[in-house]
């Protein structure tokens, strides 16, 4: 019960904060427009990859793999002609034989890396959530998978399409719904 409280509490405070977001949503996690693949730079230090096929969709990014035991930073960035919000979902799942430490992923902006991944899960495991963030007018924003040691398998990110933020709203709508009948089964 105090689980579906904490969710109902913030489906209400997201509901509450998304009527009166400010900035105007620029990147949603669609791959189209000015947000094409074609107009990305996809860069890595090893054999990383990025795979456009699911665009507009999403994009799936993979570490480098290259058994070099040098770390290795794959990423995917594009500048942006106009100030406002980036949200996106994403999925991560580690191929290491020694978890997810070792292959960690992220946004950037303007060069900083921003890990959103959790250390120390095993192979195999899967995380994935949204996020968001501001930029301003020609700020450069992406994404990345760092291979710190470049052995025994890869990250893979896929970062797709989020639900617009009326979604939000219809979601915090139907928690709240959920809590009030479960106060009258009492």
């Amino acid at each position: 019960m105090k689980t579906l409280r904490a969710l109902c509490a913030l489906a209400a405070i997201t509901c509450a904060s998304s009527g009166s977001v400010s900035a105007a949503i620029i990147f949603d996690g669609t791959f189209a427009g000015v947000y094409a693949p074609a107009n990305w730079t996809f860069t890595t230090g090893g054999n990383g990859t990025v795979n456009t096929g699911g665009a507009p969709g999403s994009i799936l990014l993979t570490g480098s793999d290259n058994g070099n035991m040098v770390g290795a930073l794959t990423a995917y960035v594009i500048t942006t002609g106009s100030s406002g919000d980036v949200m996106f979902s994403w999925t991560y799942t580690t191929f290491d034989r020694d978890g997810s430490t070792f292959d960690p992923a992220g946004y950037i902006i303007n060069g900083t890396l921003h890990q959103f991944t959790a250390n120390g899960q095993p192979t195999g495991s899967t995380q994935s959530n949204w996020a968001s963030f501001g930029v301003n007018a020609g700020d450069t924003f992406g994404f990345f998978v760092d291979s710190s040691d470049n052995l025994y398998g890869p990250g893979q990110l896929t970062i797709s399409n989020t639900p617009e933020p009326g979604s939000f709203a219809l979601l915090g709508s139907g928690m709240a719904a959920v809590w009030m009948l479960s106060r009258r089964r009492k």
